[in-house]
């Protein structure tokens, strides 16, 4: 049986014509298959090419005369009529009544009607419509002559507003680049005035705060007992130390302002006061580093003055609360004469004598190498400090307490029920009242006294780690300035801002003069007050003074009803001996106290508090130094909107001759699908649900325009949002003369993730346009 397509073939050449059947020979023919810019010229066909079903001969067919390759439709035979005026240096047949209207050869005589007119097809059955086809083409040329002249003025219109923007705009950033350098030169001339400013603030600010260990004795150095030789008799180095640590626990406890992120506020400005620089970078064993102030170094002196110019400002603690860790400056080995000629340099201060420094006090001083690690000594300190185990005694009755809970309420026996007889019932003691809301609110009290306690001990530990570090890096020498650790005391009383009731607790408590604790037995509970050792208050050869005398008498006449005798947590605790009020003094914890205007401490400090303040001179170039770098500021920020709005580093924001200027900072959208598609120019492009006002996918941000030789414009985003494994999205606008306005046409997918969209704007309406549809 024949197959299909064999009756098809003999069908279809059942209705050729009749052809020899010999075989065919080499043929020539016209062909066409070159470059538009290339002559019509001759081709030999060998044998094979004939009937191949491939149309080498397009002008007149030769070669496929029973295939119909070179046919439109049916078989065609040639150019018809035409052959025989065929010109092979015309590439084209042109339609009579349309001259735009270019035929290829193999179109003529291929029984399809193209001109309106039938003048390709010989046959005479196509009819004449030109009328209706011409009119149409003369309606639409029309259109778009009249769009592009519509189009064309609106784009020169904005092509001069661009010009003359762009021209405002340079004249502008000019006028404010001419301001820049003028002030910048005024604030230079600043720079050697602040410098000397700086300096002399330093300079009187060491005096003042070196005048607390002259040799005369004065208010404030008595407070630590330090006599007329400059020397303490009554608090040794080690006593300093505890006080000092102490010092930062009840700042810590009294006030949230004292704590930032762990760091004790008052012993990082008493620190600065007499010129030690903490580094947050830590030595081989753990410790802080830090350096002293160095007068001679005006690099130094400056670093310092920063610092001291943010503390009196009150801005110290803005870095601390940042919590971020900076590179500071490493360490320094000190020899014996570091000390006394980094920190007083100055020759003015010759006049201050050293105290001095026995044998004894120098090896206190030293640190035992390889002993125990920093940890370990620091929680050494803190359990050393006779507060601190007060605390650990009312942390350890309000742990207790806090695990307690109300009992469960009982119901109440409904009438009748005889689960209970009347004898059992008056056998047994009456419930005894409880109020849970009270529990509650001792709860809170405890919880606050608790969290205060905590900050306290942070606080604490920051100043411990510190203070090791300065016993065991600070140099000895007799040479050295008045003793640091005395001056750091000193600070500290001023800048904890405790009353003078608390300040006195802390000097009978660490100094071993007074402290009655020293040599008692932990294992056993003395019966003594847990301030024995202040109350009643004593002075040893005029220590302390009267003003801490006063003060701590005033102390114990407050504390007078306190538990004596009492160490340990109540054993054995239960719900119903919970306190209904947490006061002051439970379980022996008193929280600290701010200083008033009225107390000793602030009376005492009163005349260097003024002294240690910004200087008129300093302040006042300073105020018209950050005058000057605001103005500053603000120009360089209206200097780079400037720039950014005429394109920065962007050449080509505003496009080919300044035509985006026009469409800048619009968006425009179009309907396709169940999607909105929106592109602004300079901004992004979204697709979004229809309906939807706001948010949807992000096809890119904005990139640039790019024109090609044809004067197509191509408006593009990129980096937009990925799609799921695949590409980051990316959007583009193809562009043409759209008359008065700006449209979306088109959307389109035409690859996963790429968008190609089209519109119509006058931007498109250019002499490229008018060359290419209206010539």
């Amino acid at each position: 049986m024949a197959s299909s397509s064999a009756l098809l073939t003999a069908l279809f050449l059942s209705h050729l014509p009749t052809l020899s059947l010999s075989a065919p020979e080499s043929i020539q023919c016209p062909s066409a298959w070159f470059p538009s810019s290339s002559p019509i010229r001759l081709i030999t066909l060998p044998p094979s090419k004939i009937n191949d079903g491939y149309c080498d001969c397009p002008l007149d067919g030769a070669d496929e005369t029973t295939t119909g390759a070179c046919s439109g439709s049916n078989l065609w035979a040639g150019v018809g009529s035409f052959k025989d005026n065929f010109d092979s240096s015309v590439k084209y047949f042109v339609c009579p009544q349309q001259p735009s209207l270019q035929l290829a050869y193999s179109r003529v005589d291929d029984g399809i009607c193209d001109c309106c007119d039938g003048a390709d097809e010989t046959s005479g059955t196509c009819q004449d419509n030109c009328d209706e086809v011409l009119a149409a083409e003369r309606a639409a040329r029309a259109k778009v002559k009249a769009d592009y002249e519509i189009g064309s003025k609106i784009r020169y219109d904005s092509i001069a507003q661009y010009i003359n923007w762009m021209g405002e705009m340079k004249v502008q950033l000019e006028l404010k680049e001419m301001k820049l350098t003028e002030l910048e030169g005024e604030r230079s001339g600043l720079d050697e005035e602040m410098k000397e400013a700086k300096i002399e603030f330093v300079q009187n600010r060491v005096r003042v705060v070196m005048s607390h260990m002259m040799t005369k004795i004065d208010s404030v150095t008595s407070l630590i007992g330090v006599n007329r030789e400059g020397v303490s008799e009554h608090m040794s180095v080690d006593d300093l130390s505890s006080f000092i640590i102490l010092l930062c626990m009840l700042s810590g406890e009294g006030s949230n302002d004292h704590v930032v992120n762990g760091r004790c506020v008052p012993f990082d400005r008493a620190s600065i006061d007499i010129g030690i620089m903490w580094s947050d970078d830590v030595d081989g064993d753990g410790l802080p580093k830090f350096e002293y102030m160095n007068l001679e170094s005006d690099e130094s002196v400056l670093q310092y003055a920063e610092k001291i110019i943010a503390l009196v400002k009150g801005k110290d603690t803005e870095e601390w609360s940042k919590n971020k860790t900076t590179n500071g400056k490493k360490s320094r080995d000190y020899d014996d004469d570091d000390m006394n000629r980094d920190f007083l340099a100055d020759e003015d201060l010759d006049d201050i004598e050293p105290d001095d420094v026995s044998e004894s006090q120098k090896d206190e001083e030293k640190e035992v190498e390889n002993g125990p690690s920093v940890d370990e000594m620091v929680d050494s300190r803190l359990k050393s400090l006779h507060l601190s185990r007060i605390r650990g005694l009312f942390k350890e009755q309000a742990d207790m307490l806090l695990k307690l809970t109300p009992p469960a309420v009982e119901e109440e026996p409904e009438e009748g029920d005889e689960a209970a007889s009347t004898d059992e019932t008056e056998d047994e003691e009456p419930a005894p009242a409880f109020d849970p809301a009270a529990m509650n609110m001792a709860k809170s009290a405890i919880n606050k006294r608790l969290s205060s306690i905590r900050r306290g001990e942070a606080s604490a530990k920051f100043a411990a780690r510190h203070i090791i570090s300065l016993m065991r890096n600070r140099p000895v020498s007799t040479h050295s300035i008045p003793n640091d650790m005395h001056l750091l005391a000193l600070r500290m009383i001023h800048h904890s801002q405790i009353r003078a009731e608390d300040i006195a607790e802390a000097i009978y408590t660490t100094s071993t003069t007074f402290r009655s604790d020293l040599d008692a037995d932990p294992a056993t509970c003395p019966a003594t007050s847990p301030w024995s050792s202040m109350c009643p208050p004593k002075v040893y050869t005029g220590f302390p003074p009267e003003s801490i005398t006063n003060a701590a008498t005033r102390l114990c006449n407050e504390r007078a009803d306190a538990m004596s005798g009492v160490c340990t947590a109540q054993e054995n605790l239960d719900v119903n001996d919970f306190p209904t009020t947490i006061n002051e003094g439970y379980y022996n914890y008193y929280s600290p106290k701010e200083r008033g205007e009225s107390d000793e401490i602030t009376e005492a400090f009163s005349r260097t508090t003024s002294l240690l303040n910004m200087p008129y001179k300093l302040s006042s170039v300073m105020f018209t130094t950050g005058k000057l770098d605001k103005q500053i500021g603000d120009i360089k920020t209206e200097i780079d909107k400037l720039q950014r709005d005429m394109g920065g580093d962007d050449a080509n924001k505003f496009g080919f001759e300044g035509e985006l200027f026009i469409l800048r900072d619009t968006c425009h959208s179009v309907e396709s699908g169940k999607y909105v598609y929106e592109v602004c120019i300079f901004g992004e492009a979204t697709q979004r649900d229809i309906g939807q006002k706001q948010g949807g996918t992000n096809l890119g941000r904005w990139q640039t325009m790019q024109m090609g030789d044809d004067g197509v414009r191509t408006l593009k985003w990129t980096d937009g949002t990925k799609c799921w494994n695949g590409p980051q999205r990316s959007a583009e606008v193809v562009v043409t003369c759209g008359g008065s306005e700006t449209k979306l046409l088109t959307a389109d997918e035409p690859e996963t993730c790429r968008y190609v969209f089209t519109m119509e704007s006058p931007i498109g309406c250019d002499g490229f346009f008018k060359a290419n549809n209206l010539l």
